[in-house]
């Protein structure tokens, strides 16, 4: 048929349809590749809107020569800008507001240098570049808390945007209002392209690059469904990873129990109602929300690998100091922290 054509038509009619046939293909092809708008899409839907569009053996080429996308991924650390006596309030009741503040700021500083910088991404298996921001709340501290970080971390604290927190509207009769903040925040992520989110607080100052690499990994696993949590020792959790494959990214919020010894468990219940692919960091790492956990920590502050904000600050302060009320400290000027557990 192919040589000869159909019985009445000339030699070779049929090839010529044919050849039709896989031009219009491959030009509607083309146009849908090209609305993808990513360079691999661009040069392939190019190829193809060619005339006459390009052979599979030319397709296939291209394709070897394009040099697959790094897939991106937004790390969020939730730290308000605080003022004094508004910040860490249970701490600065032991410990004086002067202290609760510049523990704060020592705290978010090494964080943001900790987690703004290259190795992160070097850390990731994925080879995912990063996204940085931090959520805070209210809109107005915009300005303090950029004109600090450029103070007190003149490296890196340009490496994270500022988002003021929202809460979306559907969600926070089912999530609360930390949940449908964070709700709306990781939905922003995944309309952005992002493949991943993780969250992280300022009070965990132990969370290291490789567990948040790992963390960030594990998400963008099972098609993107995959999840880690990692545990914090009062029932907490210092670090949430998710996937941007699920269907509804703020139903990964519903019915937490915020503020409570059972919030990892049921963050953990409702990430698997959601459909993610959830698993766990281990062991569990301390946040510092009181005294007790401000004490274990300055006790074990030389064993353990802290920013040198921090570990300054608690150096400065003697051991009877750890419980006094009347204790100020020298820290770096101004300061941030994102919401209580």
């Amino acid at each position: 048929l192919w040589a000869g054509g159909r019985p009445g038509e000339p030699p070779g009619a049929a090839a010529d349809w044919l050849a039709s046939v896989w031009a219009d293909a491959m030009r509607f092809a083309g146009c849908g590749l090209l609305r993808l708008d990513t360079p691999a899409a661009r040069m392939v839907g190019g190829l193809l809107l060619s005339d006459p569009p390009a052979c599979p053996d030319a397709l296939r080429a291209a394709a070897r020569n394009v040099a697959p996308e790094r897939p991106r991924v937004k790390l969020y650390m939730v730290a308000k800008f605080p003022k004094l006596g508004k910040c860490k309030t249970r701490l600065a009741a032991t410990i004086g507001d002067e202290a609760a503040l510049s523990f704060a700021r020592s705290c978010v500083a090494d964080l943001v240098d900790r987690f703004g910088g290259p190795e992160l991404e070097a850390a990731m298996a994925s080879g995912a570049g990063v996204a940085r921001s931090i959520l805070f709340s209210p809109a107005e501290d915009a300005g303090p808390y950029r004109a600090w970080l450029a103070e007190c971390c003149p490296a890196r604290g340009s490496h994270w945007q500022l988002e003021p927190m929202r809460a979306s509207a559907n969600a926070a009769s089912a999530a609360g209002r930390l949940g449908a903040v964070l709700g709306a925040a990781l939905a922003d992520a995944v309309a952005e392209g992002y493949a991943a989110a993780a969250f992280i607080g300022m009070d965990s100052p132990e969370l290291s690059v490789a567990q948040v690499a790992r963390a960030f990994d594990a998400a963008q696993d099972h098609g993107r469904r995959g999840a880690w949590l990692a545990p914090a020792g009062d029932g907490g959790y210092v670090l949430l990873a998710i996937g941007a494959g699920l269907a509804d990214p703020e139903a990964a919020f519903y019915d937490v129990a915020w503020s409570t010894p059972a919030a990892f468990a049921t963050q953990a219940m409702a990430l698997q109602v959601a459909g993610a692919a959830v698993r766990f960091g281990d062991p569990p790492l301390p946040d510092v929300d009181d005294i007790e956990s401000f004490d274990a920590l300055a006790a074990r502050a030389h064993e353990i690998a802290l920013g040198p904000r921090l570990a300054g600050f608690l150096a400065s302060r003697s051991p009877a100091q750890g419980s006094s009320p009347t204790a100020d400290s020298a820290a770096p000027a101004a300061a941030p922290q994102p919401t209580e557990r």
